[in-house]
């Protein structure tokens, strides 16, 4: 895709569908990293192709209204509709784990707050975008053997063209014309062992990541965002750095 609404939650199709065990608890790659090889292709609004290895590719209609079920992610308690049996069947057939898929519904009101800054949320973690800078990556991959894919750490947008690591300053920045708000740097996760392309769990020390020193050394690449402004995000969209704040970066 070449652009992308952007609504409250961030972009229109992105982390909207979720799995979750038998208690409604989501379902990760965390637990599960060949979840990295379910490849989604988006037919229509409500049209989904589904396809992983060993598997018959499977259409699944969305169900924008259907049954409610309680989920929860991390430890926000909400409400999701379930997509059926079929769509139960096959991901648990793939993960031989009984789960479920869930969509965002109307009743679906998660909201967080970091450092007075409030985000209206999807399934993501903590924010409604996720932005990495490819010089950024490539510093890291400096001091690597091999080098990280940009795919591991599963970024909503890429910039490119910046110094290394100064986006850890910025405060508020603009893509084309819409103008987006930092909610926190993005503290990483086992999740960046896994190689999103093979589905193996593979091990680079996080220790390899920057740290944000006033951050109790968290290691962090990339920032969490939320939009003051929608409209529609493009590929090539040009970058502004409105507001700075202080940070310092280190390595660990």
């Amino acid at each position: 895709m070449n652009e992308s609404e952007i609504d409250a939650r961030g972009l229109v199709f992105d982390r909207r569908l979720m799995l979750v065990d038998a208690n409604g608890t989501y379902v990760t790659q965390r637990d599960f990293p060949t979840m990295s090889l379910i490849e989604p292709t988006i037919l229509d609004e409500q049209t989904l192709s589904l396809e992983a290895p060993g598997m018959d590719p499977f259409r699944l209609q969305l169900r924008p209204m259907g049954t409610q079920v309680a989920i929860t992610v991390w430890n926000d308690a909400d409400i999701a509709i379930d997509q059926g049996e079929a769509a139960a069947n096959w991901f648990s057939e793939f993960l031989d784990n009984r789960c479920r898929l869930v969509r965002i519904g109307e009743e679906y009101r998660r909201v967080k707050s970091h450092n007075g800054v409030r985000a209206e949320l999807s399934f993501s973690d903590h924010s409604p975008v996720v932005v990495a800078v490819q010089e950024s990556l490539e510093q890291i991959n400096e001091t690597r053997k091999s080098a990280f894919t940009m795919s591991r750490f599963r970024p909503n947008v890429v910039i490119d063209g910046c110094q290394p690591l100064d986006d850890y300053s910025w405060s508020r920045f603009r893509m084309g014309r819409m103008l987006f708000e930092v909610i926190r740097v993005c503290d990483r996760c086992s999740i960046v062992s896994v190689e999103q392309e093979t589905g193996e769990r593979k091990c680079p020390p996080l220790s390899l990541l920057p740290s944000i020193r006033s951050d109790n050394k968290r290691p962090v690449f990339g920032l969490h965002a939320g939009p003051l402004e929608l409209g529609t995000l493009r590929v090539g969209d040009e970058v502004t750095v409105e507001q700075t704040q202080e940070n310092e970066v280190v390595f660990c």
